[in-house]
């Protein structure tokens, strides 16, 4: 009796450990000035930078989610999709302190393995920024996948928008070109020009990364050095960290735009990258004619020509053409005729040269016609006028 107590309670002992048996998974990244905003469930403004994390489960069970973070945290826990313009129409959980410190958050929640969720972190405080580390126990291990789309909620469908990263570096020297700044007259601002082109239309926000004091003017179509404030749609100068701008500009596709980078204070120079963060990738082309004209996005108008500009091109175009086909046809024709004649006249004075050199051939005449006694007759020498007169008085 003894002996099957012992091993019922070893074998309660190794169930108890297999249900309370928690696997461990970590995820680490961040929020940055560049990351996307919204209104947190919750919250009062559009300025809670947000990281989304796509949330695989192998086995139904309970999962806990802590964060861990030097920022004061706040996560939710959605079904998928999430619609960022009501994200509380899908949400399951959320938490702001339960954690570890009183600043972090811990979600426990059971998931089902059959379906996807999304976590979403955040922070309490609107615009801040920072690492943070997600710990999740439960009964097996669950893949959390950076999740790079986001969902703009419209009145007819939802559309799903990548968020793609781009960059640039270039640096500022003694040999860029200088300008004045719009709203400053010192003309000794370093600048480079950057050509930006989209394959996307929607918002894009550029963030410089530099030692220097950075400051960003964005310019729709062109932009002129002598005068900084035509076409001139945004600028920044400290949106960013540590003395760096940030635009955020919505942009247009098959439309030409040019950020223009210089520095706060005139006469600095030094190295300098953009990072670009939208819906598609950012080209960027390093210019230094920087009066080219471009269309200008704001009136913008289709690349593709109407039916009645198509109808008027054709009524032009195809005379034409019919006018130079007919000129080359008539100089093909006289090109040959006057070949022709050539050859023909090549061919006669050939013909003739070689006439002396055609061997004779000999006939034999069956007869001969003597010629002696004609010519004997012709010969004779005619009568004289006495002897001509005095036959004709003989005669009568």
């Amino acid at each position: 009796m003894n002996k099957i107590i012992k091993i019922g309670l070893i074998f309660n002992f190794f169930i108890n450990d297999a249900v309370n048996a928690h696997v461990t998974t970590k995820y680490t990244n961040g929020l940055y000035s560049y990351s996307s905003t919204f209104v947190r469930p919750n919250g009062y403004t559009k300025n809670y930078y947000f990281h989304a994390i796509k949330v695989r489960i192998f086995t139904t069970g309970l999962y806990s989610f802590t964060s861990n973070s030097t920022f004061d945290t706040y996560g939710s826990v959605h079904h998928y999709p999430v619609e960022l313009t009501n994200p509380s129409k899908s949400m399951i959980a959320y938490n702001d302190d339960s954690g570890g410190g009183g600043l972090q958050f811990q979600i426990n929640l059971t998931l089902q393995s059959d379906k996807t969720y999304v976590l979403l972190v955040t922070t309490y405080s609107s615009n801040v920024t920072g690492l943070f580390t997600i710990i999740v126990e439960g009964p097996t291990n669950v893949e959390l996948i950076q999740n790079d789309y986001f969902v703009l909620e419209s009145s007819t469908t939802t559309t799903i928008l990548p968020r793609v990263t781009s960059a640039y570096s270039a640096i500022l020297s003694s040999y860029s070109l200088k300008f004045s700044r719009p709203s400053y007259s010192p003309y000794n601002y370093y600048y480079q020009a950057i050509k930006i082109t989209t394959t996307m239309s929607g918002t894009y926000s550029f963030v410089s990364n530099s030692s220097m004091d950075t400051y960003g003017y964005f310019y729709d179509g062109s932009f002129n050095p002598s005068n900084p404030n035509l076409n001139l749609i945004a600028s920044n100068d400290d949106g960013g960290d540590s003395n760096q701008f940030r635009i955020n500009v919505t942009l247009q596709f098959q439309c030409k735009y040019i950020l223009v980078v210089t520095t706060y204070n005139y006469n600095i120079t030094g190295s300098f990258s953009i990072e670009a963060v939208g819906p598609s990738r950012v080209y960027f082309y390093s210019i230094t004619s920087t009066t080219d004209q471009y269309q200008l996005c704001n009136s913008y108008t289709s690349l593709y020509p109407n039916k009645s500009s198509v109808k008027k091109i054709i009524v032009i175009v195809i005379p034409i053409l019919i006018v130079l086909i007919i000129i080359i046809i008539g100089c093909c024709i006289s090109r040959y005729n006057r070949k022709r004649i050539s050859r023909h006249h090549q061919n006669v004075q050939t013909g003739m040269l070689s006439i002396p050199n055609i061997q004779r051939i000999e006939i034999a005449i069956p007869y001969t016609i003597s010629l002696t006694r004609t010519s004997d007759r012709f010969e004779e020498q005619p009568p004289s006028y006495e002897s001509v007169i005095s036959s004709m008085r003989m005669q009568t």
